[in-house]
């Protein structure tokens, strides 16, 4: 139930009353992949309030520290958020400092060749079953990750032949000690039948997942990751200094070494 207008008179109320102590940085400009910033802040809140604490829309509490290594020019801003209302306590700029580092780039059409290569190779050593590609895999980076399409079908004797469509998006970053870390942000299969056939009948349901298991689950999927990694420590091992950040962006995966 929306709040009344009582409810927001008092919220608005309540809002005027929050006080800003203190938001400070130890620093405000960093280096990326060599230094980072604390940001501390306090907060005085009525007691009958029940008021949210935010910073850059992620919840926090009234009397806190964080440590903030951003990769590019950020503002920091911490917020006071009842209902719909919203009041800005303070914000800080922190200033990221790029003179010194050099930047590398994989283009699109590399990623792209890694992944059909892999693709290809698997499913020609899958001996289960014969299963071929429908139209040849797509391969997009994106500043959301590497998009993946991958277009099969299953040659199943005696039986109607079903598509075997894998969407798929591959994310990459860096963990705190600056190693390359590759995941799925997501993976999804979907088996279609001709219209015509009936699944539960002719049986075909635990053929086709049984291919979905062995080839894609446990093969594609895995191997994907496994060589996107490789390359991307490989193209790190030929740099000279510190990575401080690995990330997509249109068409292109950019290293940023300073």
């Amino acid at each position: 139930m929306p709040p009344t207008n009582e409810m927001m008179q008092k919220a608005m109320e309540c809002l005027s009353k929050v006080k800003l102590v203190k938001f400070t940085a130890d620093r405000t400009t960093i280096i990326p992949g060599h230094t980072e910033t604390m940001l501390n802040w306090e907060v005085t809140v009525p007691r009958e309030c029940r008021i949210k604490i935010v910073l850059n829309n992620e919840t926090v509490a009234k009397k806190a520290g964080k440590k903030v290594a951003p990769l590019s020019n950020t503002t920091y801003r911490l917020e006071a958020l009842i209902y719909s209302l919203r009041k800005t306590l303070g914000t800080i700029h922190i200033n990221v400092d790029t003179s010194s580092c050099s930047i590398k780039e994989i283009p699109e059409s590399v990623i792209a060749t890694l992944v059909k290569q892999e693709v290809n190779a698997n499913i020609i050593k899958f001996s289960s079953y014969k299963v071929k590609k429908r139209r040849e895999t797509q391969v997009e980076v994106e500043p959301s990750g590497i998009i993946v399409r991958i277009r099969l079908k299953a040659d199943i004797p005696n039986f109607p032949d079903p598509d075997l469509d894998v969407d798929a998006k591959i994310a990459i970053g860096l963990t705190s000690d600056r190693k390359v870390w590759v995941t799925y942000k997501s993976f999804a299969v979907d088996i279609d039948f001709p219209w015509y056939v009936h699944v539960g009948t002719v049986g075909l349901s635990f053929i086709a997942e049984k291919i979905v298991e062995d080839l894609i689950e446990n093969k594609i999927k895995k191997s994907l990751l496994e060589e996107v990694k490789k390359k991307l420590d490989s193209s790190i091992s030929q740099s000279n200094g510190t990575i401080a950040a690995i990330i997509t962006k249109q068409d292109k995966v950019v290293i940023t070494i300073c």
